[in-house]
């Protein structure tokens, strides 16, 4: 499914615990990709690879593991 950089951002801020993070709009700039979509067909037909979870439980793995991690 496709997520926007709006939906990242509050899912980000979310799993973060953040509060009062507001985006910054800005007109678009030359090369921006105004959209991008990712097909997974591939990597599960040759790899078996199928995403186990969603983006809010990935993101929340990631920042529990990041917050967690030794960081010398």
């Amino acid at each position: 499914r496709s997520v926007s950089l709006l939906e990242l951002l509050q899912t980000l801020v979310r799993v973060a615990g953040k509060k009062n993070v507001v985006p910054r709009f800005a007109p678009a700039r030359p090369g921006d990709v105004k959209h991008s979509l990712a097909d997974t067909e591939r990597s599960r037909m040759l790899l078996g690879f199928e995403a186990g979870f969603s983006l809010t439980e990935g993101l929340t793995r990631l920042w529990k593991w990041r917050n967690g991690a030794s960081h010398a």
